[in-house]
């Protein structure tokens, strides 16, 4: 916590907690979709079709910059909560810090750690929104955390433990607040999403450019990898390494000319 300046109204603190509203990266609507990834994909074969190219068919070929992404999406996401609880004037500023993300995803998801200055006006703001909305705010604390059979609750769920300004100091509780007060205003996940800019690429991109082909597999019809990627390898008799998508093991197969060639399964 920084020291307090010296006019009352201006002492400030900073308090790390979570962003609210965001509900993680795994199967929500912040997740990246399979449309994203094949509108880069066909972006990508349309170019290769235009330079006479065979088109891409094995979309597991592809590499995104997923962790990049996350990271941008994260601090987009926290400026944009930031913002509209500025606008209510119950923060000064807001520093973001990192994303969490869960060994597994059996019982949540993905949080975005964040550091917020309240001066105390925002914490008077705060303290006078919770008593004029108490029963909306009671009903939530309740629903949100009551313990029942898979869910163990770390909070009381009684809203009179939550109406004081130490919580607004611990590291949870001040989250959960704001995430209330966001929601009692109507502010939601759509209103984030849609402020977003999605930076998705294909980080093998020029690997993919230059990728050739010998011939496709008479099962799935996918079209062969040469063995280095590269449209320099050559239609020599060489034992090679390759993928077919229809098989879960990798096959060798021989290198001949593509109208001769044999493959052994």
């Amino acid at each position: 916590m920084k020291e307090p300046k010296e006019s009352k109204k201006s002492e400030s603190y900073e308090v790390n907690t979570f962003v609210p509203i965001f509900s993680g990266f795994y199967d929500t609507i912040f997740s990246i979709t399979a449309r994203e990834e094949k509108l880069l994909i066909n972006d990508l074969n349309e170019r290769r079709e235009e330079e006479g190219k065979t088109e891409i068919t094995d979309y597991d070929l592809f590499e995104f910059n997923y962790k990049e992404f996350e990271s941008d999406f994260a601090e987009q996401i926290e400026s944009t909560v930031a913002d509209e609880l500025k606008s209510l004037n119950l923060i000064t500023s807001s520093k973001y810090e990192k994303v969490e993300s869960p060994a597994h995803y059996n019982f949540r998801n993905d949080n975005i750690d964040v550091t917020y200055t309240l001066t105390t006006e925002n914490i008077e703001n705060i303290t006078k929104y919770l008593n004029e909305w108490n029963e909306n705010f009671a009903e939530y604390i309740e629903k949100n955390y009551t313990s029942y059979d898979g869910f163990m609750s770390w909070h009381s769920n009684d809203f009179k433990d939550w109406m004081n300004e130490e919580v607004l100091f611990d590291n949870h509780k001040l989250g959960a607040i704001f995430n209330f007060i966001l929601k009692n205003e109507n502010f939601n996940q759509w209103n984030i999403r849609e402020s977003l800019e999605v930076h998705l690429s294909i980080t093998n991109y020029d690997e993919m450019w230059e990728l050739e082909f010998f011939d496709k597999c008479q099962d799935c019809k996918f079209s062969y990898r040469n063995c280095d990627g590269k449209a320099t390898c050559e239609m020599s008799n060489q034992l090679n390494v390759i993928e077919c998508s229809c098989y879960e093991i990798e096959k060798e197969i021989e290198i001949i000319p593509a109208n001769q060639i044999l493959i052994n399964y």
